[in-house]
């Protein structure tokens, strides 16, 4: 970790980032050590695409203009360019007048939505729906799930995750996202 702390500084960083799941307890208390805190979880979820027909939400969802992608970035503190950089995917994002109230990025040929970002359920639902109707099943047998629903990791938001699984997804993992300064110095 030290040589991973020095490489960092001498690139310019001063600060790191990793996920950690959850029930790895052992490398969590470890990064705590370093001075890392949990950020916040994310929930790698598979949900039926059919589930969202029963789910309520009176909110519309459609695709950000490219003028609005970096205040998505800010506003759901995602990384300077994951949104730009999104070729080959569809964005949606749903909205709350002015600020954003969800966002999710979706690779059809996966397929998943990752990040999926949200402060209200029910815009995250609206996004979510805004893709289904671009989903293309696929046949596979190692994973039978792909050919009805879609793989969503929601990030930051337990209340969405939680109305998600109330609609019948499954929970496949989640991971502790970990913030910190990069130290100064790591024991060895």
């Amino acid at each position: 970790m030290a040589a991973v702390a020095q490489r960092a500084r001498a690139q310019g960083a001063s600060a790191w980032r990793l996920n950690v799941k959850v029930t790895n307890e052992t490398a969590i208390r470890f990064y705590q050590g370093l001075g890392l805190r949990r950020a916040f979880e994310t929930w790698v979820l598979r949900l039926r695409w059919r589930a969202l027909e029963a789910a309520e939400s009176a909110i519309s969802a459609w695709a950000p203009t490219p003028e609005q992608l970096p205040l998505l970035e800010r506003a759901f503190d995602l990384p300077a360019g994951l949104v730009t950089k999104s070729e080959g995917k569809v964005l949606a994002a749903a909205w709350d007048g002015d600020e954003p109230s969800a966002f999710g990025s979706f690779d059809p040929t996966f397929p998943g939505v990752y990040p999926l970002r949200a402060t209200r359920p029910d815009a995250a639902l609206a996004v979510l729906r805004t893709f289904s109707s671009r989903a293309q099943p696929l046949d596979d047998v190692d994973r039978p799930w792909r050919s009805v629903g879609v793989q969503v990791v929601v990030e930051d938001a337990e209340p969405t995750a939680r109305a998600l699984l109330e609609l019948g997804a499954d929970e496949v993992f989640r991971i502790a996202h970990l913030r910190g300064d990069l130290p100064t110095r790591v024991e060895q």
